[in-house]
């Protein structure tokens, strides 16, 4: 699902780092991002070796992963930065669902939008 989704996203925003856990972590997935100028900051499986197979940005990123270790590559990278994201995810379908109505892209974008404008409003009131 990675690539059809960044292929719709780049349309509208322009796009320097992705960070993502180990789910994404296939050459393939490294490569494309790499090939956009995007760089791919992605937990490796603990399964990953080394070998490019074709794909220089795999190793290129295992090779960082192996020499910097896991937690100095965590630092460096901002791979930290994830977890932010996933909490204020977590809040947002926690307060309104995890179903969005829209069919429509662009309704998508301003469903989303006012979801979390609505949950800033709310811990904006909550600490006032």
């Amino acid at each position: 699902m990675l690539k059809p989704l960044i292929k719709k996203v780049i349309k509208f925003l322009s796009i320097y780092k992705i960070i993502g856990d180990s789910a994404y972590s296939s050459r393939k997935n490294i490569q494309f991002l790499s090939d956009l100028g995007i760089e791919p900051i992605i937990f490796p499986k603990k399964n990953a070796r080394r070998l490019s197979k074709g794909y220089p940005a795999w190793r290129k990123l295992i090779l960082e992963f192996i020499e910097l270790g896991e937690k100095k590559w965590i630092e460096e990278k901002d791979y930290k930065l994830r977890f932010n994201s996933e909490s204020i995810f977590n809040a947002l379908k926690l307060k309104f669902g995890n179903i969005l109505f829209s069919k429509s892209y662009k309704m998508l974008f301003k469903e989303i939008l006012a979801k979390v404008i609505a949950h800033n409003l709310f811990v904006l009131a909550s600490l006032i």
